[in-house]
C-alpha cells in the first residue's frame, strides 16, 4: 500500500514538473517578432535614416517587394553602422509612427534581442534587433514588434495579444538596464576572452532582455539577460542584483 501511494506520489510529482517545464520552455517564442501576427516588411535607407528622424520625409520605410527565395542580401558587412541600442529604439519609434500613427510614447518593452555580428568592436555596434512593447486594452496586451536589420536595409513590423505579459518591466530599480552594461559584466567574466580566442568569421554576441529569463521550479518568472558569444560561452544576469550565472563554457 505504502509503495502504491509512493509511486502514485512520484508520478504526480513527475507530471507537474513536465506541465511547469513545457510552460517554462514555451514562454520564449510569446513575445519575438516572430510571433506576431499580421507582419509587414520595409526597406529603408540605414546610411541616412538616422540623420532623417524628425524631418518631414515621409519615406523612411518603403513597402518591400516580395523576398527573395535566397533571403535579403546583405548590402553592409557587420559593424558598419555603429549603432547602439538608442539608435534601433529611435527608428522603432519611427515606424511604429509609419505603421500605427502613434509613437511608443505610452507602450512598455516586452522583449528585445540584440545581435553583433562581429567580435572585433561589440561597444555601441548592434547590427540588428528584435524588440516588442506592449499596452494593455480592453483586458488584452497589445502587442507591436519590430525586426530592424539595417544590414540588409530590412524593418518588419507585426502585431499580437496576449494575456499574460508577465512581470512587467522596472528599469528604474535595475542595476543593469541597457545593453552596454549587461554587456560590461560579461565581457569581464570571460567574454572578452573568448572573443579573442574565435575567429571573428565564427563569432557573434546575442543578447536576450525579456521577463521569462530568470525562473526556478517555484519561483515566477522574471526579467533577466541571457548573453551569448557564439556557441562558447555564456550567462545569465540578473537586471536588479547585477549577479551572473555562466550557463555555457
Amino acid at each position: 500500500m505504502k509503495r502504491k501511494l509512493l509511486i502514485s506520489i512520484l508520478l504526480l510529482l513527475g507530471l507537474v514538473t513536465g506541465v511547469f517545464l513545457a510552460q517554462t520552455q514555451s514562454r520564449g517564442t510569446d513575445f519575438h517578432e516572430g510571433a506576431l501576427a499580421d507582419r509587414t516588411v520595409y526597406t529603408f535607407n540605414p546610411y541616412t535614416i538616422l540623420d532623417s528622424l524628425g524631418t518631414e520625409n515621409s519615406d523612411l520605410f518603403i513597402p518591400a517587394p516580395a523576398e527573395p527565395d535566397e533571403g535579403w542580401p546583405l548590402i553592409a558587412s557587420p559593424g558598419t553602422f555603429g549603432w547602439d541600442e538608442r539608435d534601433y529604439l529611435r527608428v522603432a519609434n519611427a515606424l511604429h509612427q509609419r505603421v500605427w500613427g502613434e509613437p511608443l510614447d505610452n507602450w512598455k518593452l516586452i522583449y528585445a534581442y540584440y545581435k553583433i555580428s562581429q567580435c572585433t568592436d561589440i561597444v555601441d555596434n548592434v547590427d540588428s534587433v528584435a524588440i516588442s512593447f506592449y499596452r494593455r486594452v480592453n483586458g488584452l496586451d497589445n502587442v507591436h514588434g519590430f525586426w530592424l536589420q539595417p544590414l540588409k536595409g530590412i524593418a518588419t513590423a507585426g502585431y499580437g495579444y496576449n494575456s499574460d505579459i508577465g512581470k512587467a518591466i522596472d528599469l528604474d530599480n535595475m542595476k543593469v538596464n541597457n545593453l552596454n552594461s549587461a554587456l560590461m559584466i560579461s565581457e569581464g567574466v570571460g567574454g572578452k576572452e573568448v572573443r579573442t580566442m574565435l575567429k571573428d568569421s565564427d563569432c557573434y554576441v546575442s543578447a536576450l532582455f525579456a521577463p521569462y529569463v530568470l525562473h526556478g521550479y517555484f519561483n515566477s518568472f522574471d526579467w533577466g539577460w541571457r548573453i551569448y558569444y557564439g556557441h562558447n560561452f555564456g550567462m545569465e544576469i540578473d537586471p536588479y542584483t547585477a549577479k551572473y550565472t555562466i550557463i555555457v563554457q
